[in-house]
C-alpha cells in the first residue's frame, strides 16, 4: 500500500491559511489603531503584542493541535530571531541593489519557511 501523503501536505497548508488570516487580522488591528488616532509607533507596539498573541493561539491550536503555556516562551524567543532574519535579509538585498519592498517580498519565503520549521520542531513539537 502505498504512503499516505496527504497529512504530510495538510499541516503546511493549514499553517499558510492561518498565517494568511493572521497577517489579515493583523493589518485591521494596525489601520483601526490607526484610525482611531494613534501613532504610528503605539499602533505598531500593539499590533505587534496582538499578533504574537493571536498568532501563539491560532497557530498552535489549528496548526499544530495545542497551545500550552510552556511553549510561550519559545514562541516568543523564535519570533525575535526571525524578526533579526527578516532583516538580515532585507538588509543584504539592500546591499545589492535592492529596495526595502523587493527585499521584503524577498525575505517572506525564508521567513515562512522557517517559522513553520521552528514552530513545528521547537515550539509546539510532540
Amino acid at each position: 500500500m502505498a504512503p499516505d501523503t496527504t497529512s504530510a501536505w495538510q499541516q503546511p497548508l493549514k499553517f499558510i491559511l492561518v498565517g494568511s488570516i493572521n497577517t489579515v487580522w493583523s493589518y485591521a488591528l494596525y489601520a483601526a489603531l490607526l484610525y482611531v488616532g494613534l501613532g504610528f509607533g503605539l499602533a505598531s507596539l500593539v499590533t505587534i503584542l496582538g499578533s504574537v498573541t493571536f498568532g501563539f493561539l491560532t497557530q498552535g491550536h489549528l496548526v499544530f493541535g495545542g497551545a500550552s503555556s510552556e511553549a510561550v516562551g519559545r514562541f516568543i524567543a523564535v519570533w525575535m530571531l526571525i524578526y533579526v532574519i527578516y532583516l538580515g535579509v532585507v538588509w543584504t538585498a539592500e546591499r545589492f541593489g535592492i529596495n526595502n519592498y523587493w527585499g521584503g517580498l524577498l525575505a517572506t519565503p525564508v521567513v515562512a519557511t522557517l517559522s513553520y520549521l521552528l514552530q513545528r520542531y521547537f515550539v509546539f513539537r510532540r
